[in-house]
């Protein structure tokens, strides 16, 4: 059982844990250079979005459960502690590892658009993907689907037992953090308008400041009815699961949120509201859930071999391992890290398979998505002399990957934008946790700017996702909006083994930056030989030369970000290759919340970013 007073107990770690985020001074160094200390333990360890949901990870492994079980505690708490990145509106594409079973699965807690989510529809009503306030860019919750799935087939515990911390906190509450008031008060006029999100997030009139206490009793509510509707198959725990599943699918949450939807409150907005009861009932009862993941491999400088296991296309995980196989054949590791001329070749790696990720990424269980051909090393070999090593292109047109052609024939117009690059906002979590018996749970959990609509449906008590925002109107995208399709997203947990052996658990919130930082990451601990602390603490680059993940997908040629800790040799070398740099402040929140968890001799390393509220912990 778990223990009581857990929000204390969780304040205490928070106590005692390093510096918070968004404070980070280049010149605050532990004895091994870095910020916070690298995680090392024996037995289990978790990279979690805040101290509540590594602490849930941590008593779950005491109390008995695997790394996925203890995994899915933890982004369970974060929907709770992390309203303003992750909410049961939202998605949580899965990846995990089984030991006993020597599986490694994909698992899609991503819901599809509403049936009425049409091109039509959209051009009507909003001339396009809206791209502000708007509740008709809401899909059906998936993250719920995907995590009861994960726990029926690969954890060990029932739904009652994960879900008690997070429970706990909502309706006892909890100090709300900085980042978290930060974004309500950024939205502010948006939660004051809609009723039900007002009730929830300004309680007496206004938002929370920094260290009230936060109380959600309608999501409490929620969670211990499905408790309650597992509770009634004590002896059959996946009947119990699935129990709980059909009253969030099928009973009073879907029931809740189709009459809101009916029933919209006149907010000014053009909206009809699009979610309807049947997209719920359909979805878990026709929807594929779980797939074998994709896979391809990279060769270190030193002749280590990584296997690396992502999701399919319904997110951008894939563009990590193509990347990786146009990167393949270079010799990285007799490079300076981060010098203009390896971040040059990353930057251009990126640029090139993005383009594919708009041509090809898509739902493939809607459209034909050439998936293995994308992430072989012979499409890399037909990409890869596009690349200048000595000048930046300034964008890259699509491939041809099914003809293994370097170029499309008839490749879609992307759209081109002047620029400058604007300032991002991120709303998604990283969460990862592994054990000793080589489990590994890697989940993104995301409700995409659920915190900047700004809409609690009813008295369900949580925010709906934004994730149809990232669909696109152009027909030769396989990511066209279309009605039950799951938009391409962002989020992209991937699995590494090293030498056949289960290693690191990689994923980050960010966007577009997502793949960006994780290529950095590996790269780090992989030719560098970093720790995984040290490796998430490096300033980092963006790239904005290719079609961004966001409607409507605009392009800034030659344009790049890079961290205001580069050297002025860096930047100027960078220039002389071309590339049009922006300075920026990596330090910033949407740069952050990267979580890595590795397994390497017997050791367990967990390693947080602190540019947010990220907490490693292991015992």
């Amino acid at each position: 059982m778990i223990r009581s007073s857990f929000a204390t107990r969780a304040l205490t770690g928070a106590i005692l844990a390093a510096s918070t985020a968004l404070a980070a001074e280049d010149s605050i160094k532990t004895p091994n250079g870095a910020m916070r200390p690298t995680v090392q333990v024996m037995n289990a360890a978790v990279s979690a979005p805040d101290q509540y949901s590594a602490l849930a990870a941590i008593e779950i492994f005491k109390a008995g459960g695997n790394a996925i079980d203890a995994g899915i505690a933890a982004t369970i708490v974060s929907k709770v502690t992390q309203h303003a990145h992750d909410s049961w509106g939202g998605e949580t594409p899965i990846m995990i590892h089984h030991a006993a079973t020597d599986k490694t699965t994909y698992i899609s807690g991503i819901g599809p658009s509403p049936q009425l989510a049409t091109v039509e529809y959209f051009q009507k009503v909003h001339g396009g993907i809206p791209t502000t306030d708007s509740v008709d860019i809401a899909s059906v919750p998936g993250s719920l689907a995907g995590l009861a799935l994960a726990l029926k087939e690969y954890g060990t515990l029932r739904l009652a037992e994960v879900m008690a911390p997070a429970i706990e906190l909502a309706e006892e509450g909890f100090p709300i953090s900085p980042i978290q008031v930060m974004w309500l008060k950024k939205y502010e006029p948006v939660y004051a308008k809609w009723p039900d999100s007002k009730r929830v997030f300004m309680p007496e009139g206004k938002v929370l400041e920094v260290g009230d206490i936060f109380k959600q009793p309608d999501q409490a509510r929620m969670m211990k009815a499905m408790v309650a509707a597992e509770s009634a198959y004590p002896d059959d725990r996946a009947k119990g699961i699935q129990a709980a599943v059909d009253y969030f699918y099928k009973g009073d949450v879907a029931k809740e949120i189709d009459r809101f939807m009916h029933d919209l409150p006149d907010v000014g907005l053009p909206d009809e509201g699009l979610l309807r009861y049947g997209d719920f009932v359909k979805f878990v009862d026709e929807v594929q859930i779980e797939y074998a993941p994709l896979h391809s491999t990279y060769q270190d400088s030193k002749g280590n071999t990584y296997d690396l296991y992502s999701p399919n296309t319904t997110t951008q995980a894939p563009a990590l391992l193509m990347a990786l196989n146009i990167l393949d054949d270079y010799d990285i590791g007799a490079m300076e890290h981060n010098s203009p001329e390896y971040l040059h070749l990353l930057v251009e790696a990126i640029d090139l398979v993005m383009a594919d990720r708009y041509k090809y990424f898509g739902d493939p269980d809607v459209v034909d998505v050439p998936q293995e051909q994308l992430v072989s090393k012979e499409y890399a070999d037909v990409r890869r002399p596009l690349i200048d090593p000595e000048k930046a292109a300034p964008h890259f047109e699509p491939g041809d990957p099914r003809a293994m052609k370097q170029s499309l024939a008839d490749a879609p117009d992307l759209a081109q934008s002047d620029g400058p690059p604007s300032d991002w906002e991120t709303s998604t979590v990283q969460l990862a946790t592994m054990d000793k018996d080589g489990n590994m749970f890697n989940a993104t959990s995301s409700n995409n700017m659920g915190v900047k609509f700004g809409v609690v449906p009813g008295n369900v008590g949580f925010l709906l996702g934004g994730r149809m925002r990232m669909f696109y109107m152009d027909p030769e995208s396989a990511n066209q909006v279309g009605p039950f399709k799951r938009p391409r997203v962002t989020p992209c947990p991937v699995l590494v083994f090293k030498n056949g052996k289960p290693w690191l658990n990689l994923g980050t919130p960010g966007g577009d930056q997502q793949i960006q930082t994780m290529l950095q990451l590996f790269m780090n601990v992989a030719e560098f030989g970093m720790p995984l602390q040290n490796s998430v603490e490096q300033y980092r680059f963006r790239s904005f030369a290719f079609p961004k993940a966001f409607y409507p997908g605009e392009i800034l040629d030659y344009q790049m970000g890079i961290g205001h800790l580069a050297s002025p040799e860096v930047i100027q070398g960078l220039e002389a290759l071309g590339h049009q740099v922006k300075i920026e402040d990596t330090w910033k929140e949407p740069y952050g919340g990267a979580a890595l968890v590795s397994f390497e001799d017997g050791i367990l390393s967990a390693g947080a970013d602190p540019r947010r509220e990220t907490y490693a912990l292991g015992y």
